[in-house]
Order: C-alpha cells, then sequence, then structure tokens
C-alpha cells in the first residue's frame, strides 16, 4: 500500500474507532457526556483523571477523540497540559475543551492550532455535550475528505476500496448527527445543528465543484445568505401565530426574508421561486413547517432532480 494512506493511520483510527477519552471531574458533566456520546451516539466513552492518563490513552492508540475539562482538582491548568501532552504525542489527535473558564482558549489555541472547540461549561451540559458531538462530527467529516483526497492522489491499487470505506464512514456520521437532532433539544439548538451541516456542505461542494460544470460564484456570500435565510426562518418559528398559520404547510426564504406568504402548496411555491428568483447567485430556503422534518432536496439548474437526505430542513442551491 502506499505511503500516502499509512501516513494517515492515527487519523483513520479516529474516523473508525469512535472512541472518546474525556478528563472531567465534575459528576454531572461527566453524566451528560455519556448520556449523548455513548447512550445516543453510541460510540466509547473512557474516563482518564489528569493528563498522565490521557497521555497513557493516546501512547496506547486507545483512542483519537478528546474532551478535556481544564480545571481538575486543585491544578486550573490540568487541560492545557493534557493538550501539551496530547499534541506531542499525536499531532492529528481532534480535541475538545470543555471548561468553565474562558480566558483560557487562547493558550489552548496556541498548544493546538488545529483544536476542534473550545467550549465555555454553562448550566445546561446535555445541550453543552450535544453541541460537542456535533463539532466532533463535523470535524471527522472533514477529516475523511482530507484523507480521501490523499488516496485519490496515490497510486495504491486499493485507493478504490479504501474511499469507498470511508464513504460509509461519512453516511455513518450523517446517521449519528441526526441521532443528536432527535435529542429532546431546544429548537434553536437543533435549527443550529442543522445550520452548521448546511455550511459544511457548501463548504465541501465549493471545494469539489472546481469545474465550469458545477461552480458557486461567491462562496462568502451563499454562507451569508444561507444564515440571514435560516435567521429570518428561526425567528417565525419563534412567533406562535407564524407556527398556527404554516404548520405542515411550506415556505420559501431569499434574502432573508419570506417570499410569496400566501402561496403554501408544495409546487406552486417552487414554480413561482424559480420564475421570480431565476439568479443562479442565490442561495434559497424552502422547508415545510413542522417539528419534525425528514429530507432535505437539492435541485440544480441544469436537472430538476432531487437527492432525499437525512436532514431537518429543504434548502436548493443554483449552481452556474
Amino acid at each position: 500500500m502506499s505511503a500516502a494512506i499509512f501516513d494517515n493511520r492515527s487519523m483513520c483510527k479516529a474516523v473508525l474507532k469512535k472512541e472518546v477519552v474525556v478528563m472531567e471531574d465534575s459528576p454531572a458533566a461527566e453524566e451528560a457526556i455519556k448520556e449523548v456520546i455513548e447512550g445516543k451516539l453510541g460510540w466509547t466513552v473512557k474516563m482518564a483523571r489528569n493528563s498522565d492518563e490521557v497521555a497513557a490513552y493516546a501512547r496506547n492508540k486507545e483512542a483519537g477523540i478528546y474532551i478535556l475539562d481544564n480545571k481538575i482538582g486543585n491544578n486550573p491548568a490540568e487541560g492545557l497540559d493534557a493538550l501539551t501532552k496530547l499534541k506531542a504525542i499525536d499531532e492529528n489527535i481532534r480535541v475538545v475543551m470543555w471548561s468553565a473558564y474562558p480566558k483560557y482558549e487562547r493558550q489552548a489555541r496556541k498548544i493546538d492550532k488545529n483544536l476542534v472547540a473550545y467550549k465555555e461549561k454553562g448550566t445546561k451540559l446535555k445541550e453543552g455535550a450535544c453541541r460537542i458531538a456535533a463539532d466532533f462530527i463535523k470535524s471527522l467529516r472533514q477529516l475523511i475528505d482530507e484523507i480521501q483526497n490523499k488516496i485519490k492522489n496515490s497510486d495504491d491499487e486499493y485507493r478504490n476500496i479504501f474511499i469507498e470505506l470511508l464513504e460509509k464512514e461519512k453516511l455513518e456520521l450523517e446517521r449519528d448527527r441526526q441521532k443528536l437532532i432527535s435529542i429532546e433539544l431546544p429548537e434553536k439548538e437543533k435549527l443550529e445543528l442543522e445550520r452548521d451541516r448546511q455550511k459544511l456542505e457548501l463548504e465541501q461542494l465549493s471545494a469539489k465543484n472546481t469545474s465550469a460544470t458545477l461552480s458557486i460564484p461567491n462562496d462568502k456570500k451563499l454562507l451569508s445568505d444561507m444564515d440571514s435565510n435560516f435567521e429570518a426562518y428561526e425567528k417565525c418559528q419563534s412567533d406562535r401565530d407564524w407556527l398556527a398559520k404554516y404548520e405542515s404547510k411550506y415556505v420559501a426564504f431569499v434574502g432573508g426574508e419570506q417570499v410569496f406568504p400566501e402561496i403554501t402548496d408544495e409546487q406552486e411555491l417552487l414554480k413561482f421561486i424559480r420564475e421570480k428568483y431565476p439568479e443562479k447567485s442565490q442561495l434559497k430556503l424552502f422547508t415545510k413547517v413542522q417539528k419534525v422534518v425528514k429530507k432535505t432536496s437539492i435541485l440544480t439548474d441544469e436537472a430538476d432532480v432531487v437527492i432525499d437526505l437525512p436532514s431537518s430542513l429543504d434548502i436548493f442551491y443554483k449552481f452556474e
């Protein structure tokens, strides 16, 4: 096998094993992490009491994903010590710092420039654990893409098999992300999880589609448009009268505003959107209003093809 694949051995383990080492001395925080990561996702959680135990896990290659509290016992920087040891052992290890002390974030990011996230620990521990899990899923999906790109550029005779296996891992990560959305979280938290997924989809499309057939003319503008549409939809969902009027009906947002509010039929609304907003650089959000929506559709100008994805919102892009 080629060196390109073996150079990413530890990275592959982080993706495939789904083992998480947690250094945490709060029983409540530990319970929240286990409830989400073990109970909901089915990943393995291993506990560490200090930075030495964290380092031992890393040396033994028992996990590639770590959640570190910073203040452990009387040491206010045990997490930073653990992070330093981890990066010395394997710089590819994925880490989230989960601490009640945000003032240490700059130091943490200086130690690990690829830190997945630095999360401030609040009172809503289960929601915090869900956000951490979502950050890891996003990071691992990006990691798979990096590995696949290296494999594609290798001359290994088994590269297609590896690529197919990693594609299956991406599907599994998407299922895991859906499990997070199914948790009883506030609607705002669910919407943020979906927004992160949509951003990742745009970033991946931008990276992959460099040919004249599929191109995104202005990535920053698309991301901005997407955010404004999500924000407008989120604001409408907080309006009880609006929810009562549109629940189980279709709505659309363009440029941060609801368009054709008088039309709620799926096909009729789609027709009017295409006619009124033909610009290929505009991002439109199209969704059926209900508490749990189960599919997303990506439509292009080149063919009216609907690709069903396990998502909570419908969104379609216009490509050149």
